[in-house]
């Protein structure tokens, strides 16, 4: 009972100590974590810094690595539950394994108790036989009591022989007991160490959160930025097509007038030139009626002269006569230049 107990102290005892040694190693893990997550997240802004403003391939490439990072988030959580469930599995084996040996610790302690209380009686039963031989004579034939004593000291050899096989056997049931004991503290150390490590996993789990959380801040907070700028382009091209519409209203205008103006200034071309047509038409039968003109009265100055030559010889001359011809052949002479 006495070993029982104190492999159950032993292993109490351990169990505190692991727990105790639980927030010193989660505390450095957790500075390690930090600076592993402070390197990650310098990491992610010098990338974000380096590529924030090229195209549109480095936003799909980091939707696509936030859909990875989710993956690998959901499998990470379906593992700490599948460990979680193994840890509860092995949490209620070992209860089962605790609660069945301190089924056979108590079973332990009432077969000590027996076996003391054996021992008592058998040595009050030792005690009652030697007082008695001490106070009989001593006979040379066998009594009867003394039959009797020989039975009860053969069947008190016999119950000895019990006691140490029960002993032994009980002395085995105990080194099993501590061999469990031992496993059942491995196994203690393997569920403190697992805990740590899925501790570990926790705080992983959240500062993935976290950072998971900033990025959704971040895409989101990115596209409202880019959904104002299309916006703003949108406004713009609405803008410039309404322009364009105008300057196609204006150019197909100015194209009719273009067209309008080509055709009245062919017709007008047409009526110049029928005009001039007309005026060289003119012009030739102007010129032919004063060649006409000019060539009779040239006749009719000749006829005149050869008139007045006549008259003259017919006639005495004299100064005035001589004067009037003179200014009679200048006259014709001026005309017909």
């Amino acid at each position: 009972m006495e070993c029982a107990a104190g492999g159950f102290r032993a292993l109490q005892s351990h169990v505190k100590a692991v727990k105790g040694n639980l927030p010193q190693c989660e505390g450095d893990t957790d500075e390690t974590e930090r600076s592993g997550v402070d390197g990650k997240n310098n990491l992610d802004a010098s990338e974000n810094a380096q590529q924030g403003n090229q195209d549109p391939l480095w936003e799909q490439q980091r939707q696509l690595r936030v859909l990875r990072s989710k993956a690998a988030f959901s499998k990470d959580q379906q593992m700490l539950k599948a460990r979680e469930r193994s840890i509860r599995s092995i949490e209620n084996t070992l209860n089962e394994e605790m609660a069945r040996v301190a089924e056979k610790s108590q079973n332990l302690d009432a077969r000590i108790l027996e076996i003391t209380r054996l021992e008592a009686r058998l040595h009050e039963a030792l005690l009652l036989q030697e007082q008695k031989t001490a106070r009989e004579p001593q006979e040379a034939e066998p009594s009867p009591a003394i039959s009797d004593i020989a039975e009860r000291e053969a069947v008190l050899d016999l119950r000895i022989k019990e006691v140490m096989l029960a002993k032994v056997q009980i002395d085995a049931k105990e080194k099993h007991i501590q061999a469990k004991e031992r496993i059942l503290s491995e196994k203690e150390v393997e569920l403190a160490t697992f805990e740590k490590g899925l501790e570990r996993k926790d705080r992983e789990r959240q500062q993935a959160d976290m950072r998971f959380k900033l990025l959704e801040e971040k895409l989101l907070a990115t596209h409202a930025e880019q959904m104002t700028v299309v916006e703003n382009v949108k406004a713009e091209l609405e803008t410039r097509q309404s322009q364009l519409d105008e300057r196609e209203t204006q150019l197909a205008y100015r194209e009719h007038a273009t067209k309008a103006k080509v055709v009245a200034l062919n017709q007008l071309q047409q009526i110049i030139s029928q005009e001039h047509e007309r005026s060289l038409l003119a012009q030739e039968d102007y010129l032919a009626r004063g060649l006409y003109l000019q060539e009779e009265t040239i006749v009719l100055k000749e006829q005149k002269e050869k008139c007045h030559r006549q008259e003259q010889l017919l006639k005495p001359p004299s100064a005035e006569a001589q004067n009037s011809e003179v200014s009679v052949v200048k006259i014709p002479l001026y005309m017909a230049a």
